[in-house]
């Protein structure tokens, strides 16, 4: 059984490790497309689906990334309450 759990905790984290390379990846195509559409709506009409491309990235870099940030600890916290709580209320 533990080798189980082993191999599952590996899987994950293997996983985890993906999803932050493919969120490196669509940051860079979020900041192409988001460029894209600026420019096509300063030239004329912008295209819709510029618009919607964007937002369904940003939708898939913020699922990936969340499991991301968090094993590294680097998650968006309200600290002006967390700073100041005691470790057992941060817990």
């Amino acid at each position: 059984m533990n080798k189980l759990l082993l191999r599952f905790s590996r899987t994950v984290e293997a996983l985890v490790e993906g999803g932050g390379y493919v969120v490196n990846v669509l940051s860079v195509l979020l900041v192409l497309t988001v460029v894209f559409d600026v420019l096509t709506s300063l030239a004329a009409n912008s295209f819709i689906a510029a618009k919607e491309l964007s937002w369904h990235i940003f939708a898939v870099m913020f699922l990936l990334g969340a499991s991301y940030a968090l094993k590294y600890d680097r998650h968006v916290r309200v600290d002006v309450f967390y700073a100041n709580w005691p470790p057992r209320q941060k817990a």
